[in-house]
């Protein structure tokens, strides 16, 4: 996904690069980290919530009527009769006839559901011929514990199919012959869009190829987040917001989590068409008279209509946008009063779609600025700064609003409180925001 970084300190120059001590919001959002790099579709109004997480700052949640991922099908889950293993960890409340995961359509017989009931157990539905449920039918997982993380592989070592719950061996199936296809997507935490999960996932990792434990391992849980190997072929961290502030973001409409079209490692992609980020209103957004910068870097689907990256707006005043609008950057702000700020650049500062630019705005006292690739455009200023903005009690918006919808691809967003990052031309980073 892209990184949104917030930071907060007085006027004293800090390093143009990533997360500092004054940092409030980091948000690198890459989606799937194997080499595969496949996308991931938000269903939804979903979280990547920082009120629980086994390993980073946060984990997906799942509210039990709305979220869950899917991710297409993809060569990359066909096991033939060769090793693999699926595992993640989990934690939710007691519930019945929910998805943990499953690759599966509707209710159809398919290679694979795992789900959580209220006995509390977790129940595995697995098909090798898409017909029958020839491997496991309502077959017992293991018990879970209310609210508690719980750790869960599912691996194939040769002719052993092995359940594994907190490392101890549960189910082992003989499978030989067997082979593990389908042309169907893998979904986390929602089946088909119903029996969602009311819960959070972490770390959700497919294997192909390997058979990643192959005895009782329960003294020996994974500890620290994975990292990607030739194995690999899809692999989810769900770390949200890494910095001290934790701010929960949550999705809506079908953003997506797209690695093929990509500055660092994956990029949110909105569809010009209702899909947004939102995160809670804080005072680490309100800039006061302080100095403060903008910037992040798109990738354009369209360059017509208009677009708002990213701002706070409750409906009507006060409020501040950045935005684009008939070819033109824009910054506004509105005092709740009759106060505003007005600043924009000349038409025409983006050539092309398909091309990843750099986009920062800046203010440094009573100059503003904006940076497309990092060179200093020429601005009209329609209205100088207003002496303080308000605080604004409304969320902070990433990828628009009604009929101002984003069409394209944003990383790396950064915002930064009490400091202006660029006041001169300079070269964009080449690579994501790290400490």
């Amino acid at each position: 996904m892209a990184g949104i970084l917030f930071h907060v300190g007085d006027s004293t120059p800090a390093g143009i690069g990533g997360i500092d001590e004054y940092t409030v919001l980091m948000m690198h959002m890459d989606g799937d980290q194997s080499d595969s790099q496949h996308t991931a579709v938000l269903n939804g109004s979903q979280q990547l919530s920082t009120a629980q997480s086994k390993f980073g700052s946060s984990s997906l949640y799942v509210g039990g009527t709305t979220g869950g991922i899917n991710i297409v099908d993809s060569p990359d889950w066909d096991f033939g009769t060769g090793n693999f293993t699926i595992d993640f960890w989990f934690r939710a409340p007691i519930q019945n006839s929910t998805t943990l995961f499953s690759r599966r359509i509707a209710e159809e017989v398919a290679p694979f559901y795992l789900g959580l009931n209220n006995t509390p157990e977790l129940y595995l539905y697995s098909s090798s011929n898409g017909s029958t449920w020839d491997v496991a039918s309502n077959l017992s997982a293991g018990s879970y514990s209310a609210d508690t993380w719980t750790h869960i592989a599912i691996v194939r070592n040769g002719n052993d199919y092995v359940i594994y719950n907190q490392g101890v061996v549960i189910q082992t199936l003989d499978v030989t012959g067997k082979s593990f296809d389908g042309n169907q997507p893998i979904n986390i935490g929602v089946n088909n869009n119903t029996d969602r999960l009311n819960g959070y996932i972490d770390e959700f990792r497919i294997s192909k190829g390997v058979a990643r434990w192959t005895a009782d391992f329960s003294g020996n849980l994974p500890s620290v987040s994975h990292t990607s190997d030739s194995y690999t072929k899809l692999l989810l961290h769900f770390d949200g917001d890494v910095s001290d502030g934790a701010h929960v973001v949550t999705s809506n409409g079908n953003p997506q989590l797209n690695a093929a079209t990509t500055k660092f490692d994956g990029a949110m992609s909105f569809d010009g068409n209702g899909d947004y980020l939102s995160i809670p209103d804080h005072a680490n957004w309100s800039f006061g008279s302080g100095d403060f910068t903008i910037d992040f870097w798109v990738n354009f689907n369209s360059l017509s209509s208009q677009q708002w990256f990213v701002f706070q707006w409750p409906g009507g005043t006060p409020y501040w946008i950045f935005y684009l609008y008939n070819g033109q950057l824009f910054y506004t702000d509105r005092d709740g009063g009759v106060g505003g700020s007005d600043m924009e650049t000349g038409a025409g500062v983006f050539a092309s779609t398909g091309v990843w630019y750099h986009v920062a705005f800046v203010r440094n006292g009573s100059t503003p600025y904006i940076f497309i690739d990092g060179i200093s455009q020429s601005l009209t200023i329609v209205n100088p700064f207003i002496s303080t903005m308000p605080d604004i009690s409304s969320p902070l918006i990433i990828g628009g609003r009604t009929d101002r919808w984003v069409d394209g691809y944003m990383d790396e967003l950064r915002i930064s409180k009490g400091i202006a990052r660029w006041t001169s031309n300079f070269t964009p980073e080449s690579g994501p925001y790290t400490i």
